[in-house]
């Protein structure tokens, strides 16, 4: 398991880096969790067809503002998203005319879905709602014999 951090700032972007997006390969698959900014840069570490799972937590801009970079990408499996209650009514708005390319004129197909307990993974994941102005969930995810917690927003 090797993780990327793509951006780490709240907020806004800043020199010294994007909004929040951290990349996870395992030998499975790749695992994105939320979509700031820094999403923009997944091009440069995402080599070859393994699928890509995008996990959000939840829908505040600095978490989902990287969404207008992807009409770049072109993953060979696609790209499957997944948030809380209300994520599809959230990428009709954000991921279409006229704030982005929408979905149904990416090179890739895209799944967008909510998260709920019985989906089944190439590894292995929880959630949990955490403390934050707005629904919000973390995530615990386990692979290669490794398991990190991807908790943000919350008190």
């Amino acid at each position: 398991m090797k993780v990327y951090f793509l951006g780490t700032n709240g907020w806004y972007d800043s020199d010294l880096g994007n909004t929040l997006c951290v990349l996870v390969e395992t030998k499975q698959a790749y695992i994105v969790f939320d979509a700031g900014s820094g999403l923009s840069k997944l091009d440069k570490y995402i080599k070859d067809s393994r699928p890509v799972f995008l996990f959000l937590s939840h829908f505040h801009l600095d978490h989902i503002i990287g969404f207008h970079a992807l009409n770049k990408f072109n993953f060979p499996k696609g790209l499957a998203v997944f948030g809380t209650l209300g994520i599809k009514k959230v990428f009709k708005v954000i991921v279409n005319l006229p704030y982005t390319m929408p979905l149904s004129m990416l090179n890739m197909k895209v799944r967008v879905a909510e998260i709920k307990k019985g989906l089944r993974f190439p590894f292995k994941l929880s959630f949990a709602k955490l403390h934050h102005s707005t629904q919000c969930y973390g995530y615990r995810l386990s692979a290669d014999n490794k398991t990190l917690a991807f908790c943000t927003d919350t008190g």
